[in-house]
C-alpha cells in the first residue's frame, strides 16, 4: 500500500473564506461595544433625568470603548501584511468619502423631512456599512 504524501488540492480549505476577517474579530467586537454604548448613552441622556455623575459616565463609557476600538484597530493594521494593509486603506478611503458625503447630505435629508435628525447612530451605522462594503470590494479585488 502506497501512502500519498502529496497535498490534496481537491479539498477546499474552510478557513480560506475568512481571510483577514479572522484577525479582525476583536476589533469588530470593540467596534460593536462602542456603537452599543454610544447608542445607549445617547438614549439615556435624551430620555432619562440623570445626575451629573451618571451624565459623566454616559460620556466616559463610550470613550473607553472607543479608545479600545482605536487601539485594537491600530494593532490589527500594524500586525497585518502589506496586502491586508492595502485592503484596510481602501476600505477607510470608502468610509472617509462616504462620511464626508453624509455630512453634506444630512441637512438636506433633515429639511426634506426624510429623517428627523442625523446624529451619531446614523454616522456609526454609515461607517460600519461603508467599511464592510470597502472590505468586500477590496477582498474581491485582491482575492485575499
Amino acid at each position: 500500500m502506497l501512502i500519498d504524501t502529496e497535498p490534496r488540492t481537491d479539498r477546499k480549505d474552510s478557513r480560506r473564506g475568512l481571510g483577514c476577517w479572522r484577525t479582525a474579530i476583536p476589533t469588530l467586537a470593540w467596534q460593536l461595544a462602542f456603537v452599543i454604548s454610544v447608542t445607549a448613552a445617547a438614549a439615556a441622556l435624551k430620555k432619562l433625568e440623570l445626575t451629573m455623575t451618571l451624565k459623566v459616565l454616559c460620556v466616559l463609557v463610550p470613550l473607553a470603548f472607543g479608545a479600545a476600538f482605536l487601539h485594537s484597530t491600530y494593532e490589527l493594521v500594524r500586525r497585518s501584511d502589506e496586502l491586508i494593509r492595502r485592503m484596510y486603506l481602501e476600505s477607510l478611503s470608502v468610509v472617509a468619502v462616504g462620511v464626508w458625503i453624509l455630512a453634506f447630505i444630512a441637512p438636506i435629508l433633515e429639511k426634506a423631512g426624510l429623517v428627523d435628525r442625523v446624529d451619531s447612530p446614523w454616522y456609526l451605522l454609515t461607517i460600519g456599512i461603508l467599511f464592510i462594503t470597502g472590505m468586500g470590494l477590496s477582498h474581491r479585488r485582491y482575492g485575499a
